[in-house]
């Protein structure tokens, strides 16, 4: 097996045969083998490549940035672990580097690939809500009385329904399943304000028989 040197970092490592593309265990970077030559596969600005002190105090690198992230995943490069690229003025600890923000941005990205936000659906909170400000509107208007108990009770259902599939984390819109129980249950009880001061005027109307 072949002996390569990465042209990069200086790093030795043995090669397969007939491998002519490979990833340097060292820096990272990426490496096109072609008979006895090597050269780099992707031009990296070496600005871009990172150093750090590893754990016996000694420096290591350069790494392609690609490389220290996966290093910082692993905790190999720890919050105070020393790190320097050559646009920064002197070595600082990891959690006060450029390179704390990429592994963070580099971290939210993994996480939303590996986790994708679900869009639950609303349809029972969305109609129990919209039952509910149409039934409170019908009875408050004494002629349709008869129109807001049905979409009252309705609401009531839905919104109910939709309350207890938010808390089961299979949909969402629990503000408007709220809402709609709120107007729901206003509209009921002011129809039975409204049929008990009807009873009482229709009974007060009643004449009385003295025998």
């Amino acid at each position: 097996m072949p002996e390569i040197t990465c042209p990069t970092c200086g790093h030795c490592f043995t090669l397969s045969e007939g491998v002519s593309v490979s990833e340097c265990p060292g820096c990272g970077d990426s490496l096109l083998i072609s008979g006895g030559t090597v050269e780099r596969a992707e031009a990296t600005p070496l600005g871009s490549m990172w150093y750090y002190v590893d754990a016996n105090g000694r420096q290591t690198g350069p790494v392609t940035e690609p490389r220290a992230l996966r290093l910082v995943e692993r905790g190999v490069i720890r919050p105070e672990t020393l790190v320097w690229r050559q646009d920064m003025t002197d070595w600082q600890p990891l959690g006060g580097s450029p390179l704390a923000a990429l592994a963070a941005a580099h971290a939210q990205q993994t996480l939303s690939v590996a986790y994708p936000a679900r869009s639950l659906p609303a349809g029972l909170a969305v109609g129990g809500m919209v039952t509910g400000i149409v039934g409170l509107l019908c009875s408050i208007i004494p002629c349709l009385w008869l129109l807001g108990l049905p979409l009252d009770l309705v609401s009531l259902a839905l919104s109910g329904a939709a309350l207890q599939q938010v808390k089961a984390g299979k949909a969402s819109g629990r503000g408007m399943a709220i809402a709609g129980l709120t107007c729901s249950i206003i509209g009921l009880v002011i129809l039975g304000i409204y049929l008990l001061v009807f009873g009482l005027a229709l009974r007060s109307s009643r004449p009385n028989y003295i025998f």
